[in-house]
């Protein structure tokens, strides 16, 4: 790790541990004798996350046939990966909320990293095996944590790094600052000792060619980055550099049918996401 990037790291206050509660949870996750009623009941001392969680199971994005009330109930039908995924991605959307203080649009990041997120999962239907799928979801909503970093390590230089990320140029940002937030993030996650391929498809998701042959989240994260963006242009790129590594090559037919997909699951879950 470069030192500007170090001392960013250590100067932003909320990002230096993980959230408290995802690591009770892995804790207890890793005992094989832990029962879906005792990580409840950790879940449960956080009444916001655990408000969050049954939204976001109760979503379209899972669509099951009936109402689920409780968070054990909750756990024995997603699983403890996904699960553990979920308390995950919902403590760190709370955890970064003090960086709307510095002027940051957080509501706008959170539903672009929403947008790639389902988009990831949505892809791994088609590029990854299911251990990998499972970690998706989270690996596209963490893609662009580095930026939180900045927002809150570079506060002087912030107005003049945002005007730089509409253009996707990691190299601009590295003039400025000295890393990039593709780099903040990979270093932030690895601190925080999350598995290798978060940090792997965060590094990555600007520059596939960091790596000879890019694993399947990265191939996943690097294409709904291009899908979140929007562009036209840019997720045609996307598709012919992918296509390039995977058995299964991404139509444009296919890609309009996800699209239909993709859109539906992030209206059902934004606005659990950004609630308090």
């Amino acid at each position: 790790m470069n030192k500007d990037l170090n001392k960013a790291i250590l100067r932003c206050k909320s990002v230096i541990s993980l959230p408290a509660i995802y690591q009770k949870v892995t804790v207890k996750i890793d005992h094989p004798l832990t029962t879906n009623n005792e990580l409840a009941e950790i879940v449960k001392l956080d009444a916001g996350i655990s408000t969050k969680l049954l939204a976001i199971v109760n979503s379209s994005f899972y669509g099951f046939p009936s109402q689920i009330s409780t968070i054990s109930h909750a756990i024995s039908l997603v699983g403890l990966r996904d699960f553990k995924n979920l308390v995950l991605g919902s403590s760190v959307v709370k955890q970064f909320e003090d960086v709307r203080a510095t002027g940051f649009p957080i509501n706008e990041f959170w539903d672009y990293s929403l947008h790639c997120a389902i988009a990831a999962k949505t892809l791994g239907k088609l590029w990854a095996g299911r251990q990998e799928q499972e970690a998706l979801f989270i690996a596209g909503l963490l893609h662009d944590v580095g930026k939180l970093v900045i927002a809150q390590a570079c506060q002087d230089r912030l107005d003049e790094i945002q005007q730089i990320w509409p253009n996707q140029q990691p190299e601009q940002e590295r003039e400025l600052i000295g890393f990039d937030h593709a780099e903040a993030g990979a270093e932030l996650i690895k601190s925080w000792g999350l598995p290798e391929l978060l940090s792997c498809a965060t590094r990555q998701h600007h520059q596939l060619d960091l790596a000879e042959t890019p694993e399947a989240t990265v191939l996943c994260v690097y294409m709904a980055n291009a899908i979140a963006c929007g562009e036209e242009n840019r997720i045609t790129s996307a598709i012919e550099i992918c296509n390039q590594y995977v058995e299964e090559p991404l139509t444009p037919e296919a890609l309009e049918e996800m699209q239909s997909e993709i859109m539906e699951e992030k209206r059902s879950l934004i606005g659990v996401y950004l609630s308090g």
